[in-house]
């Protein structure tokens, strides 16, 4: 569980943030879905990566910590819009206000998307390229090799990769990463 920074190069406004996963894949998240901290998510369209410097600032042992830290780095770096790039005084977890959701809503509403479109969705989503993905394809390629080899039950599984025994239970029923279930021959 980590705090970063993300700070633009070129005009000094920082962003505070907070996750559970690895970095990169909090930075990806942020690069290529707009469903939360819009901000920033304009701000790396509009500039690109490479005029942002990343880092991790703290580290928290709980969720209870984090969401302190976040806060307390939003304020020390003075992070806040318009001063930087947070919405929010954080320890949220970035949970968007009932009337954020109701406007991201309401763009969505009425939009019909092409079967290429809906492909095209699917296929960027796909995977450990989900910014709701905990695992990435080659621990997923594992947990198959465990839980086939029979040396390794649900619950232990779970618990090696940190993730719930229904993530487990999905990935050996074939239900999430099915993708995986043709492309990978071993299991």
């Amino acid at each position: 569980m980590i705090i970063y920074a993300i700070q633009n190069r070129i005009n000094g406004k920082v962003y505070i943030g907070q996750t559970t996963c690895s970095l990169e894949k909090r930075i990806k998240n942020h690069m290529f879905s707009s469903s939360c901290c819009i901000v920033i998510y304009n701000a790396l369209k509009k500039y690109g990566i490479d005029a942002f410097n990343i880092s991790t600032i703290d580290t928290a042992k709980n969720i209870d910590e984090l969401n302190k830290l976040e806060e307390k780095y939003i304020k020390e770096y003075n992070s806040l819009s318009p001063n930087g790039y947070n919405l929010t005084t954080g320890g949220n977890n970035c949970k968007c206000s009932e009337e954020t959701k109701r406007k991201i809503s309401e763009t969505s509403k009425g939009k019909i998307f092409s079967e290429e479109t809906k492909k095209k969705l699917s296929e960027a989503n796909r995977g450990e390229r989900s910014p709701t993905a905990k695992l990435t394809e080659k621990q997923v390629i594992e947990i198959k090799k465990m839980l086939k080899s029979g040396n390794y039950i649900q619950l232990e599984t779970a618990k090696k990769f940190n993730v719930a025994g229904s993530t487990i239970g999905s990935i050996s029923g074939g239900y999430n990463w099915k993708y995986l279930n043709a492309d990978f021959k071993g299991v």
